[in-house]
């Protein structure tokens, strides 16, 4: 029985969405205010404008009609539609719906589907206030909305592997940047990862939103308060200070993406993934419609391996390293298709899948990048840290130090804890960098300087 099955329309009962996994990724406390108890707020200013951008290449892809430069939206999505297909190809606005082999039930929609690059594509419109929240191709090979627009895109196209394209336009600045981020999936990894992490995960969702506890009794993320501009519930929620702060410093659980980066099933899964045909036409195949027919290439006979005499024992050579290709990269070929059972006269060693992108290899399935080098530490000095500038009168900003040259943890989390109070944190990844301005600003007034 295969993962999932699409069907026309809505399925009755719970349903549930990528950006509900994400929700209940983020904060299980916020998910149940939301959707158990039914809690909703009004979307944030940046949301509203992410909608009208949307909006705005919608019209571009159903129509033609460009973008209106008059406006904010319009002005972010008519450098956005550089990197978009042509008007009037493809699908736009594709709802799917589909149910899974333990009868948990999806849905979605997906912003344009169709053949782009000569590959089955799906592509999604984002918007962000810095390029720098902006998923990259590794990203997305581990991103619960990805995984579930590559289960309903294949299904529908008929194939094992396809595009996924994240077309990125930044929303602050005189000129509107944009990126378009794109890698290529197989399948079989998808589902792998899917059927062991996701799908658990969302049958936990469907078994608290059937027995609807209090959404207060869910753990929350302190960290999570000030994502996305701020929860908007936190009056509800009014977590202590105390409470935050041993949250932030004691978050120890992964997220999704983490522990689908970190999973073992992905270095090794689909290794043999067949090629395969492209459609003729944009666009999903009709729900109960026929999938075209597999043929396998013709099998091949077995040759005996030529005699290679061993080497005298004291002329031997180090054997040279074996090629380790990516683990659970995807190689698609870089002219067109060769559908399966055609002739390759590139020779045996040729007849695997080959790419070359233009920037950078395809990212590995595990997502793993690696980390900058660190910065050097200050030097101890006498007063305050070498190369801290004392606090001017009209209040310059202060940089950001290494608490560990204080020794002094009390201080270090009595700043936290008052910069919590102030309003100051935002729960963000810049968490440290802020702790550290606070904390160097009460050292100072511990510690006062001469002058």
């Amino acid at each position: 029985m295969q993962l999932i099955n699409l069907v026309d329309k809505k399925p009755h009962g719970i349903v549930l969405s990528a950006s509900q996994i994400e929700r209940y990724d983020l904060c299980k406390r916020r998910w149940g205010l939301e959707y158990i108890a039914g809690i909703r707020s009004p979307p944030h200013p940046s949301a509203q404008l992410g909608t009208d951008i949307h909006k705005q290449l919608e019209d571009w892809l159903h129509t033609g009609t460009p973008p209106n430069k008059n406006i904010k939206a319009g002005q972010v999505a008519a450098r956005m539609v550089r990197h978009l297909p042509p008007p009037g190809t493809g699908t736009v606005e594709r709802k799917f719906h589909f149910t899974t082999r333990n009868g948990i039930h999806f849905t979605g929609v997906i912003d344009w589907s169709g053949i782009f690059e000569d590959w089955p594509t799906t592509i999604d419109h984002k918007s962000t206030s810095n390029l720098q929240y902006a998923k990259t191709e590794a990203d997305l090979h581990n991103d619960p909305q990805a995984l579930l627009y590559t289960l309903a895109g294949c299904e529908g196209f008929g194939t094992d592997s396809m595009q996924l394209f994240w077309n990125y336009g930044c929303t602050k600045g005189a000129v509107a940047e944009v990126r378009a981020v794109k890698t290529r999936v197989r399948l079989a990894i998808v589902e792998e990862k899917f059927e062991r992490i996701i799908e658990p995960v969302a049958a936990e969702m469907v078994e608290l939103r059937t027995s609807k506890p209090d959404p207060m009794s869910l753990p929350p993320n302190p960290a999570a308060c000030g994502a996305f501009g701020g929860c908007p519930h936190q009056n509800i929620c009014n977590l202590t200070q105390n409470e935050r702060l041993h949250g932030i410093m004691n978050a120890q659980a992964p997220t999704l993406a983490s522990r689908m980066a970190n999973f073992p099933g992905a270095n090794g899964a689909a290794k043999s993934a067949s090629p395969f045909a492209p459609p003729q036409q944009g666009g999903f195949t009709p729900p109960g419609a026929q999938a075209p027919a597999f043929t396998p290439p013709a099998p091949q006979a077995p040759q005996a391996p030529a005699f290679q005499p061993p080497a005298p024992p004291m002329a031997q050579a180090a054997p040279a390293p074996a090629f380790q290709p990516p683990q659970g990269g995807f190689a698609p070929p870089q002219a067109g298709f060769t559908p399966p059972g055609a002739q390759n006269n590139a020779g045996p060693a040729q007849q695997q899948l080959g790419f070359s992108p233009e920037t950078a290899p395809n990212p590995p399935e595990n997502g793993q990048a690696m980390p900058p080098p660190p910065a050097d530490e200050p030097k101890r000095g006498r007063g305050r840290p070498a190369g801290a500038k004392a606090k001017s009168k009209d209040g310059d900003t202060l940089p950001a130090v290494n608490m560990s040259l204080y020794g002094d943890e009390t201080l270090f989390a009595q700043a936290m804890l008052a910069m919590i109070g102030s309003g100051a944190f935002d729960g963000t990844p810049h968490m440290l960098f802020q702790a550290g301005e606070a904390a160097l600003i009460a050292y100072k007034a511990k510690f006062p300087t001469e002058g």
